[in-house]
């Protein structure tokens, strides 16, 4: 688990409204096919989550390869701390789920989101 005071990422934890655990066997599906499909070279859980803020350089475009970290460097990170002293306890209420987006770790639109490989309307 990375420190607040260096993160790569702040997210959301995300959960059934009603604890019926529908959210994490969707995962679970998503990623058996994937594992399946070979599309994974990993065996950690799936994190269910919603990213509220990805840490990335401010000067340099970012699709530039050459500015991403180095493999085995911990990246850019931002000091979490002071907002989750503020917003740590924050909630969001109960949201659906219209849509899963595939993306792919590292490639990014030119707005800086993860560029999008596919979509999965729910509804």
């Amino acid at each position: 688990m990375e420190a607040a005071s260096q993160a790569r990422t702040i997210y959301a934890h995300a959960d059934d409204f009603d604890n019926s655990g529908r959210l994490r066997r969707l995962c679970a599906f998503v990623r058996d096919k994937f594992d399946s499909a070979g599309y994974i070279d990993e065996k950690r859980e799936l994190k269910i989550h919603v990213s509220v803020v990805r840490a990335k350089p401010a000067s340099s475009p970012v699709n530039d390869e050459d500015d991403l970290p180095k493999k085995g460097s911990r990246g850019f990170s931002v000091n979490a701390v002071p907002l989750l002293k503020e917003f740590g306890t924050m909630s969001f209420g109960v949201c659906r789920v219209g849509q899963i987006q595939i993306a792919r770790r590292f490639r990014h639109a030119e707005n800086g989101a993860y560029e999008n490989d596919g979509a999965l309307s729910l509804l």
